[in-house]
């Protein structure tokens, strides 16, 4: 009945984007066993998480290809200053250089803050003191993230950086509390592609 209901399309299909929807959802996985009643708590928390890793694995690889695209600019620009100290040459030459040099120190700094990178709407697993809430067993209270974010992330084939993050997390805080808030960004900060949305 379930298969002729989604081939009907009277019945929406649990795909990606549903399982992405109802990740944001705080009520997830009750949704996913009223969508489909044959699975059990473990296997909606299960299908949940897999959804997270997916998302962070797609995600991590659009990243991952970003720093590649880094990695190799920074291969010419080290091939380019090779060929220029060789070139050897008077005052001309010597600029060239130095801008070859300047040019190496800027995509070097790029490339390592690319690889130094962390998603700042995860926290990482800790150990908490005794007797604190939401506490395994061994002690540790488990890594967490925000799933809006995460989702945000996927959709837009980026990694949000910590004081977008903070913002939002701000201007959020400031609308649930009835507050108006206003930020000023310089450009290039995320406005257009991050913060308004």
């Amino acid at each position: 009945a379930r298969a002729l209901a989604q081939w009907a399309q009277c019945e929406r299909p649990i795909g990606l984007g549903l399982l992405s929807e109802l990740l944001m959802s705080r009520r997830g996985e009750v949704e996913l066993r009223a969508l489909n009643p044959l699975l059990g708590e473990q296997d909606a928390r299960a299908a949940m998480d897999g959804t997270a890793a997916l998302l962070l694995r797609v995600s991590r690889s659009i990243f991952a290809a970003k720093a590649r695209a880094v990695a190799w600019k920074l291969q010419r620009t080290l091939a380019s200053l090779k060929a220029k100290l060789s070139a050897g040459g008077g005052a001309a030459a010597q600029a060239d250089v130095a801008q070859a040099v300047a040019s190496l120190r800027v995509v070097s700094e790029t490339l390592a803050r690319t690889l130094c990178f962390r998603r700042a709407h995860v926290t990482p697993p800790k150990r908490a003191p005794p007797g604190a809430a939401g506490v395994g067993a061994d002690g540790v209270v488990p890594a967490s993230l925000d799933p809006r974010m995460l989702v945000f992330e996927f959709a837009g084939g980026m990694v949000l950086r910590p004081p977008q993050v903070s913002l939002i997390s701000k201007l959020v805080s400031g609308a649930t509390q009835g507050r108006s808030m206003c930020h000023q960004m310089l450009m290039g900060e995320g406005k257009t592609t991050v913060i308004a949305p």
